[in-house]
């Protein structure tokens, strides 16, 4: 009966953990030497949830207007590094994004 029960336990815990959702790793995010690098070679969005989407602002404040919401993954060009903002260009969109959600490209 025991074995029975613990065999049961097991199959659900994982079960339970194929079905959780996919997380993407968090990646150093784009700061000192890391910020030359994507300069030059290009960065990309890089948030917590695989299918999330970055909000580019038209000012660098989590209080300004969002005008585009940028998918996971996808490369973006850095124009300028603020202290905890940088301004980017998506798809011929300008504007602001959170520095903690862009990686470098290696």
């Amino acid at each position: 009966m025991l074995k029975g029960l613990m065999a049961s336990a097991l199959i659900l815990g994982s079960t339970l953990t194929m079905s959780a959702p996919v997380i993407a790793q968090k990646q150093e995010p784009v700061q000192g030497k890391s910020y030359q690098i994507a300069y030059h070679r290009g960065a990309y969005v890089c948030t917590y949830d695989l299918y999330g989407s970055l909000n580019l602002r038209t000012k660098p404040s989590l209080y300004s207007r969002v005008i585009r919401r940028i998918p996971n993954g996808r490369s973006v060009k850095i124009i300028t590094l603020g202290s905890n903002w940088l301004k980017i260009n998506y798809k011929g969109t300008i504007g602001w994004v959170s520095i903690d959600y862009i990686c470098a490209i290696n």
